[in-house]
């Protein structure tokens, strides 16, 4: 019986905490280094048009190292 107590707590413990952030790629590196919003506001659209397919992967990672080298 105890263990069906431990269990539940257990359980309502994990459903409590919020789930652990999950940030893209690109967020991640601007956040390491501390580009400004600017910076973060131009990898982000172009992150979106290329999950919009708008841009190619080669397309995306050569914009995406012109604006970081600013």
């Amino acid at each position: 019986m105890g263990t069906i107590w431990g269990g539940l707590l257990f359980a309502a413990g994990r459903a409590a905490r919020p789930p652990p952030e999950q940030l893209s790629a690109a967020a991640r590196v601007a956040r390491e280094q501390a580009v400004p919003e600017s910076v973060q506001a131009e990898l982000a659209a172009l992150n979106r048009r290329k999950d919009n397919g708008q841009l190619s992967e080669a397309e995306y990672e050569q914009q995406r190292a012109k604006v970081l080298s600013r």
